[in-house]
């Protein structure tokens, strides 16, 4: 029996949650059974390209100059490939290029929403551009998956009453827990390690890890690990030694397994796949007050929100109080997670039903 063929189109294949996930379901699906294709709309493949290859996936980029060009290119490729399933990551343009794969035979075209927010502003152009990306991906997807109900609501708009039921739902992201697991290495001692991971991106909002340090330093003596692409520029200017950015990691599970606490003070969020990571490596969180992050707290346990418009000895002091017990219950934290619906193996069964896997 041939494999299913799955075309995933992606901005590119950088270090991101979207971008982990789909690793961590081609390292647990067999390209003998799903042939995983990502086609990358950058024009550029991204770092993660290899790790992709390396499971039998195919990644291609594609040098798209403008929305017309997308459509003939995405339909050219699902002509190509004759897909069994076509699942597009990149926010409301989903609804434009699932338009296009319809048109090229796609049968199963799933809309997969990672974001609550397109950071685009609110003028009358790109208001337009939304109401008619959402017309189209409720006309031309046949699923519309969400990684959180926020995303969801931010995905359909208004049209989400126009939507049957069982054709929009919410599959947050699965965690791999055999990968993110208690480290034998011992934490930090003496001074608690606090980690951030995240992309050196405006909705992350890393301009408030520095006041924050300097805060915290009022109570304890901490040791920060800053983890991500992107330059220092909106750190501002850094402390010292004792808060160190290490740039763009792949060994990211040992620095949670070596750190105390985890921070994450952004702005917007769809469904951040570090707070599970964390967690299912016993590391408690401290993380803004979100609408998606209340979704997520409700579900796990080792979660405390903060406002992200809080003052910085807001954050230092609800840090202090969870470093303060943060080895006390690191195993109920990963069981709650291996237990729950954010692991791995929930994932991979529910996105083999939606690829359609024979």
């Amino acid at each position: 029996m041939s494999a299913t063929t799955v075309v995933h189109l992606i901005g590119s294949l950088d270090r991101g949650g979207a971008e982990s996930v789909a690793l961590d379901l081609c390292r647990r699906i067999p390209a003998g059974e799903v042939q995983q294709v990502f086609l990358c709309l950058s024009g550029r493949v991204g770092i993660l390209a290899p790790s992709f290859e390396t499971t039998g996936a195919i990644v291609e980029a594609m040098n798209i100059r403008s929305p017309i060009e997308a459509a003939r290119l995405v339909r050219a490729a699902v002509q190509r490939y004759r897909p069994d399933a076509v699942v597009s990551h990149v926010s409301l343009a989903s609804g434009w290029l699932l338009t296009a794969a319809w048109t090229a035979g796609a049968r199963i075209r799933i809309a997969r929403l990672h974001s609550v927010g397109d950071g685009r502003g609110n003028g009358f152009g790109r208001r337009a551009y939304r109401v008619v990306s959402r017309l189209l991906m409720v006309g031309f997807a046949t699923r519309i998956v969400a990684v959180s109900r926020s995303s969801l609501e931010f995905g359909l708009g208004r049209w989400a009453p126009f939507i049957r039921q069982g054709r929009s739902f919410v599959l947050g992201n699965g965690v791999d827990t055999e990968r993110f697991a208690p480290s034998v290495e011992v934490r930090s001692e003496g001074e608690p390690r606090v980690i951030h991971v995240g992309r050196g991106s405006p909705e992350k909002n890393r301009a408030a890890l520095v006041p924050i340090f300097l805060a915290l330093e009022r109570t304890i003596r901490t040791r920060w690990w800053i983890v991500g692409p992107g330059d220092t520029a909106d750190l501002g200017t850094l402390p010292g030694d004792r808060f160190e950015v290490l740039g763009d990691r792949s060994d990211v599970p040992s620095l949670l397994g070596r750190s105390d606490v985890l921070v994450l003070p952004s702005l917007r969020e769809g469904l951040p796949g570090v707070i599970l990571e964390a967690l299912s490596t016993g590391v408690p969180v401290v993380a803004s007050e979100l609408e998606t992050l209340r979704e997520l707290a409700t579900a796990l346990p080792g979660i405390r929100l903060v406002s992200p418009h809080a003052a910085p000895e807001v954050w230092a002091d609800a840090i202090a109080e969870v470093i303060a017990l943060a080895h006390r219950d690191a195993e109920g934290l990963r069981s709650a997670v291996v237990d729950s619906d954010f692991a791995i193996e929930r994932s991979v069964r529910d996105w083999r039903h939606l690829f359609g896997a024979r």
